[in-house]
């Protein structure tokens, strides 16, 4: 246990807002990190993101989801929905 907390000591004050961005957010941000620099971009468009907030990076990829295909954030919003409502845990993958 003390070698667990010790290795958190060491890591909890290196995390930044990009260290912790929903996985939902990952390939979405680095598509348009990729479209933004017209190149593959290092580390998922850190370099071009790095420095924002989680509320930020979270509406960013949210935004540019929008603007590839409307129907993302509508299937968000069902699993949420869903997942308020039947308390499960939805899956992301197997939406069609």
């Amino acid at each position: 246990m003390s070698s667990l907390l010790a290795n958190l000591a060491e890591t909890l004050p290196n995390l930044t807002h990009w260290d912790i961005r929903p996985a939902r957010t990952v390939s979405i941000l680095a598509y348009l990190a990729r479209f933004l620099s017209g190149q593959v971009v290092d580390y998922g468009g850190r370099s071009i993101f790095g420095d924002l907030t989680l509320p930020a990076l979270e509406k960013l990829a949210e935004a540019w989801a929008q603007e590839l295909d409307p129907c993302w954030i509508e299937a968000k919003q069902a699993i949420s929905e869903k997942s308020a409502k039947d308390k499960t845990i939805p899956d992301y993958l197997g939406i069609s």
